[in-house]
């Protein structure tokens, strides 16, 4: 595993062998998960930050499923309210911030982070 992590009885982690040393890996990662990525020298991390406001961020996990669990939804919103408060997100310093908000689809943000690429942020 390159990184773990264990909330709540849950086990979330990256395994080496789910990378490909011939491509770009992308990632979703809590603070915890970025940190023991900065610590593998062997690892050429961008940290990206994608920001939503709470109503989006709702909405959207309500709408991932036809029958969703509310009460899974709630007990994951309030872990990332704690894991991504400000001065953690700070202490990270992310390459390169996007707000998503308004339901934008990860064509709009594929484009962002592309954009960024080519202006030399990442």
């Amino acid at each position: 595993m390159i990184e773990a992590t264990v909330f709540n009885t849950w086990c979330y982690g990256t395994s080496i062998k789910n990378l490909n040393p011939n491509k770009l890996n992308i990632g979703v990662f809590n603070p915890e998960g970025v940190g023991l990525l900065r610590e593998n020298p062997n690892i050429n991390l961008k940290l990206i930050y994608i920001e939503a406001n709470d109503k989006d961020r709702l909405l959207r996990q309500l709408n991932r499923e036809k029958n969703p669990d509310v009460h899974e939804i709630v007990r994951r919103f309030y872990a990332d309210e704690d894991d991504f408060v400000e001065e953690e997100i700070e202490f990270l310093a992310p390459d390169c911030y996007i707000t998503n908000n308004n339901g934008a689809d990860i064509n709009r943000i594929a484009a962002a982070i592309a954009k960024a690429w080519a202006s030399g942020q990442l």
